[in-house]
């Protein structure tokens, strides 16, 4: 555990001096030829422990720009997972970290957000002329959605870059995680509402990301279909929205408080949403 500790530090703390540079928009081609070759480092660090590395939310309060590292190095593991090659996982990480690059430059109004995927690609084209084809059509395709009503350029399914599919999975992830994910509430269960927009993205992706994700934090408070408050004390594996949850608070009075439950064998409850 503490050597994975280490290596999340070491991974971290080069996305984040990278990323700095962009928020305070200090980035120029200098920086951009380092992080080119830092990226391999960081690759090269992601597969030798891709085994022992799982994709989580950061339970901490920290600031947007360290959110972000988080959601950088998330996609890498998540690129990992699916059998990226150094080479490959490196080109994910250069496309999820600058991929939002214009918008520190020219700012994050509608404007400018909707059509940032395309200024960003401008950008890097201009100080850095070799940047990669792939690359760049990671950045370009991240807000295109399989059912052709993303931007910037309405693209469905295949058109999409595979590197765009990998990082839209992670930021839907630290979306929900956030409180901004758009959820349906057609159904009780928000497995099944996440099911109606777990649609949008790959489902190959997705399967890989459900399968390495635990999800749901420990110590994150639910609640339940019958409005029993729980907090999660256990994620089981199959199924990450059935994890084993202690009571908080029932209003039923069904359940007394610290009573653990498996939501895998009970089978009338299920999560109604996240606290």
């Amino acid at each position: 555990m503490e050597a994975i500790q280490q290596v999340e530090k070491k991974v971290l703390e080069k996305i984040c001096f990278f990323t700095n540079k962009i928020i305070n928009q200090e980035f120029g081609k200098l920086d951009l030829v380092e992080l080119v070759l830092e990226s391999q480092t960081i690759s090269q660090l992601i597969i030798d422990n891709r085994h022992d590395l799982v994709i989580y939310y950061p339970k901490k309060n920290l600031c947007g720009g360290e959110i972000f590292c988080y959601e950088v190095f998330m996609t890498g593991i998540l690129g990992a997972k699916l059998g990226y090659t150094k080479q490959g996982l490196s080109k994910l990480i250069l496309a999820s970290l600058l991929k939002d690059i214009s918008c520190y430059l020219l700012g994050w109004a509608k404007k400018e957000w909707l059509s940032h995927p395309k200024e960003s690609c401008d950008f890097l084209e201009e100080i850095y002329f070799v940047m990669p084809e792939d690359v760049l059509q990671g950045i370009l395709h991240h807000h295109e959605k399989v059912d052709g009503t993303g931007f910037p350029n309405r693209l469905k399914s295949d058109e999409i870059s595979e590197y765009a599919k990998i990082i839209q999975v992670i930021e839907m992830y630290f979306s929900f995680h956030s409180k901004t994910l758009e959820i349906p509430n057609i159904t009780g269960s928000l497995e099944q509402n996440l099911a109606i927009v777990f649609k949008n993205y790959d489902r190959d992706i997705m399967k890989c990301f459900l399968k390495h994700t635990s999800f749901f934090n420990i110590d994150d408070n639910l609640y339940l279909t019958d409005y029993t408050l729980v907090s999660v004390v256990y994620n089981s594996y199959g199924n990450v929205f059935q994890p084993i949850v202690q009571v908080i608070k029932d209003k039923n009075k069904q359940f007394k408080k610290g009573k653990l439950l498996d939501l895998r064998y009970t089978n009338t409850l299920h999560i109604l949403d996240m606290c």
